[in-house]
């Protein structure tokens, strides 16, 4: 079994077939309750903190198992539907002091607090229930880091 930690949230893991048949299973045995063993595993064996719930994906690769597995972040993602709207908030509520970021998924605007939001954001949009992983395979990401500081700085909301 081959352990690869992606960052301080996920990791890798790649089973051979000989591994497999080492173990008396093959992809059809495969199943959740497995892949849940091995991933709490080789979460612990990488030491990263043991969470529930790991989003896990498996995948069949020459003959072994391909195993992601993702944590949840501590992050909050707002969806605005327009780009002025994005920038009434910025102006009308306190910079965060935690880290942001900006992403363009379909036509709307992602922002992703990492750590609390002030309740404010909610005034101006909607909570959404997405993964940092799936806004990068399917969205853009336009600002990172501090990207209320950056709009605000760029059309002098401040």
């Amino acid at each position: 079994m081959t352990i690869h930690k992606i960052d301080k949230h996920g990791i890798v893991i790649f089973i051979t077939q000989q591994e497999l048949n080492v173990l008396s299973i093959s992809w059809t045995q495969f199943n959740n309750r497995i892949a849940q063993q091995w991933v709490r595993d080789a979460l612990r064996n990488a030491g990263i903190a043991d969470a529930t719930p790991v989003s896990i994906e498996a995948f069949q690769n020459n003959g072994g198992i391909l195993l992601f597995a993702i944590l949840p972040s501590q992050s909050l993602l707002f969806r605005f539907d327009c780009f002025e709207t994005l920038l009434e908030a910025v102006a009308a509520i306190d910079q965060p002091e935690q880290p942001n970021d900006l992403y363009a998924l379909r036509e709307h605007y992602i922002l992703v607090l990492h750590g609390e939001p002030t309740p404010q954001w909610y005034e101006f949009a909607r909570p959404q229930q997405l993964s940092i992983a799936y806004l990068n395979e399917h969205g853009k990401q336009l600002l990172h880091g501090d990207a209320v500081g950056q709009l605000a700085h760029i059309f002098s909301c401040v």
